[in-house]
């Protein structure tokens, strides 16, 4: 299946969001957001920003990446 649907069921059926290597996170958020699922984006930057709150100096640039890509998500809108 493709298009976004397609993306949601590789997105449950694989488990991404249960990971927080950097890289996975940042894939699996991408591709959320490519679905429409900004939701669901948002959760896994904070998952991935949770799980490296205390990352070593050398990666504080990726975990500021991680909170300007945060911010970035438009915020959902409530009716």
């Amino acid at each position: 299946e493709h298009g976004p649907a397609g993306l949601r069921a590789y997105l449950q059926e694989s488990g991404t969001a249960a990971l927080s290597g950097s890289s996975v996170a940042n894939e699996a958020v991408r591709l959320y957001q490519i679905a429409g699922e900004l939701e669901k984006a948002r959760e896994q930057y904070q998952r991935f920003l949770t799980a490296w709150r205390d990352a070593e100096p050398e990666m504080e640039p990726v975990v500021a990446q991680g909170r300007q890509a945060l911010a970035g998500i438009p915020p959902l809108k409530r009716e």
